[in-house]
């Protein structure tokens, strides 16, 4: 029987069952969806039919001795892949991805430092377009392009609000690029792709609220609550921070926790303390070396960020707060003076019951997380509702 094209959405929650488990019976699918089995067995053999899903083997018997149970999951040899861009205010990764979850970095480059947005889209648009010509990828065998940036993002008209790194304001990203690449395109917050991305997300997704923090050259963040990745703008870094001389932020006011605690704000108090032009790893590798100028930047950057995470996390009530980023990758030189802060600044109970760490995701989330997105809006969505 054919699927229901009224009612996609089993189609698609199905699916992503299916990816996340990797391997999952029609009995387990059955009490995952609170559906009947004669109807997961319709809905599976219609992804089966429509070549997104097969059966790949047989599962455990149960323990009266039953027949094994028939293993589903996604197809490892669908044909058509999507893409995946991740655009950084330093460093600009193209990829492509296959719908069982497997991907491929293709390239990743310096960000054009003009920041104009005609440039790195264009930029953008030559790295798809050279990864497309390289792996002899067709048109028709890209079935869309997921983009991930920072800043305030309008994912459902494809366009860049406003972005304080880049300067950006009104940018329909998504439909300048489609013209260049001549593919649909799709575009998220790059830490909300990022939480979808982290490996850890599957886990999250069974806490009730989580707060999840973009450490890197700014300071983003993302709420997972009731397992869904929250709408709208969550601007922790440009949250007011008590600081003793007023900073002046790229989004225009003054003493934001970007200003105290960014990746930018590592580099330009490195400039003030050290009077030396450095990037954030390379602030991090003196620290590592002993050099007290250095240790000091990562201890008030600790401070600053932990009070910051303090005071979500007393709106919110977080059970797990997840730091990732580039600059969570030296967490080593700030955890004690984060958490210490995060202690002093937040009530005991909402403290005692938030569960904080730091991801063990390097730096390839934001494009997993771009690739899932596009999967979702794309294969997973539009596939299923051409299913008659």
């Amino acid at each position: 029987m054919p699927f229901d094209t009224k009612r996609p959405g089993h189609g698609i929650t199905a699916l992503n069952i299916i990816r996340n488990k990797g391997l999952i019976s029609r009995t387990e699918l059955s009490r995952t969806m609170k559906l009947s089995k004669p109807k997961i067995t319709q809905l599976s053999q219609s992804l089966i039919n429509a070549g997104l899903i097969e059966a790949t083997g047989e599962g455990h018997s149960t323990s009266s001795g039953g027949r094994k149970p028939i293993l589903l999951s996604l197809r490892k040899d669908y044909p058509k892949v999507v893409i995946g861009v991740d655009i950084g205010a330093y460093n600009l990764k193209v990829s492509f991805g296959h719908i069982n979850g497997d991907y491929t970095i293709y390239k990743t480059e310096k960000t054009s430092s003009s920041h104009f947005p005609n440039v790195v889209i264009r930029q953008s648009a030559n790295l798809v377009l050279e990864m497309m010509e390289a792996h002899d990828f067709k048109e028709d065998d890209v079935i869309c392009v997921g983009v991930s940036i920072g800043g305030l993002v309008n994912s459902d008209k494809g366009q860049v609000i406003y972005s304080p790194n880049f300067k950006w304001e009104d940018v329909a990203l998504a439909e300048l690029l489609s013209a260049e690449v001549n593919l649909p395109v799709y575009l998220e917050n790059c830490t909300k792709a990022m939480a979808i991305g982290d490996s850890s997300y599957d886990a999250l997704q069974e806490s009730d609220t989580v707060l999840y923090v973009n450490h890197g050259f700014g300071v983003g963040s993302a709420v997972i609550r009731d397992r869904k990745i929250m709408p709208g703008y969550c601007e922790m870094g440009h949250m007011t921070i008590a600081s003793s001389r007023d900073v002046i932020c790229y989004c225009g006011k003054s003493n934001c926790l970007e200003t105290q605690a960014s990746g930018w704000a590592i580099e330009w108090m490195a400039m003030d303390k050290l009077n030396k032009d450095l990037t954030a790893h390379e602030v991090a590798q003196l620290a590592d070396e002993g050099d007290e100028a250095a240790k000091s930047i990562f201890r008030h950057v600790g401070r600053c960020l932990g009070e910051a995470i303090a005071a979500s996390a007393n709106l919110l009530s977080p059970d797990y707060i997840v730091i990732a980023g580039g600059v969570s990758q030296s967490n080593h030189l700030y955890q004690s003076s984060l958490e210490k802060a995060f202690r002093e600044n937040t009530m005991r109970f909402i403290h005692d019951r938030s569960t904080l760490s730091f991801s063990e995701c390097k730096s390839e989330s934001a494009i997993r997380g771009i690739l899932k997105v596009a999967l979702t809006k794309s294969i997973f969505s539009t596939e299923i509702e051409q299913l008659n």
